[in-house]
């Protein structure tokens, strides 16, 4: 004789309404939720218990793997990302008062400037290395690749030395006192904007690896693709280098406009490549919070039994 089927299993009231532990503010008005039951709802502004718990708790939080030296980790992501933001914005100073200089007919350089920048890059670089292995089970061809980008950001210092450092004191001034490309900026320009693309395009994996880590990133609740898209920002940047060298062996009136479509493109490639950086740096904040302040599983936040 055929078996009846077997009835699921009917959890008791008792069992749903789990009482929360430890304090935990209500999402809307910051009332501490403590002792209530995920059934009820927030005695101050009526929002239910169930959707702060789903809020704070990070259903993957037990599987994540520790980072080993997690205040170092944060802090060379945040330095990573700010010091590479410092320089870019260096830059763009160093670009301004080229502008001063010209307008002003007079001869101000701030070389010092021009080093600051290459070492923001190399510390950029050497903080980067934390994305190399920052906790157990990564995939060696992912440690590979974030040391490569290591390797090829403190290159990318090296090249920018070259050309705001030693290259631009002794040479006029870029898109201002000489309107055609200068060549050997050009190819140094296209040089360290290619090991910068690799460099992004390398540690890429391990960056969004350590992503992972935080619930409104993995959820897409904030939508990101920045280092892509700056890596896409810089080949912009890079096409209008090649622009204003072909421009050089062009015949007029072509050659001019590819010029101005090569300075162009610069501009704008330069420009998205800064804000690229802002939110880089923005993500790295919101992930190196999460590293310090591992997320929270369901039982730190509802007690095991009723």
């Amino acid at each position: 004789m055929k078996q009846p089927d077997r009835q699921p299993e009917v959890l008791s009231p008792s069992d749903v309404a789990r009482r929360l532990k430890g304090d935990l503010p209500c999402i809307a008005c910051g009332y501490n939720l403590k002792q209530l039951s995920v059934l009820d709802v927030c005695p101050e502004c009526g929002t239910p218990v169930r959707a702060t718990v789903l809020s704070v708790v990070d259903p993957y939080a037990t599987v994540l793997q520790p980072v080993r030296f997690p205040w170092i980790v944060a802090a060379g992501l945040v330095v990573w990302s700010g010091a590479a933001l410092v320089a870019a914005l260096i830059t763009w100073v160093l670009r301004a008062v080229d502008v001063v200089a010209v307008l002003s007919e007079s001869q101000i350089r701030f070389a010092p400037l021009a080093l600051l920048g290459a070492i923001c890059i190399a510390g950029s670089g050497m903080a980067s290395a934390v994305l190399v292995r920052p906790h157990a089970k990564v995939p060696a061809w992912q440690s590979v690749l974030a040391a490569c980008g290591v390797l090829t950001s403190l290159g990318a210092a090296w090249m920018y030395w070259r050309i705001q450092g030693v290259h631009d004191p002794v040479h006029v001034r870029p898109f201002l006192e000489s309107v055609t490309a200068q060549p050997a900026r050009a190819w140094l320009r296209i040089e360290t904007n290619g090991l910068l693309i690799v460099s992004l395009l390398l540690l890429r994996p391990a960056a969004r690896m350590l992503a992972a880590r935080s619930l409104v990133l993995r959820m897409g609740r904030v939508d990101r693709q920045t280092m892509l898209a700056m890596a896409t920002a810089l080949a912009v940047a890079t096409l209008g280098d090649f622009c204003r060298l072909g421009a050089l062996a062009s015949a007029e009136p072509f050659g001019t406009a590819l010029n101005t479509l090569g300075v162009v493109l610069i501009a704008i490639g330069s420009m998205l490549f800064t804000l690229g950086l802002f939110g880089v740096l923005t993500d790295c904040i919101r992930i190196a919070r999460v590293i310090v302040r591992p997320p929270a599983s369901l039982s730190d936040v509802v007690e095991d039994s009723p």
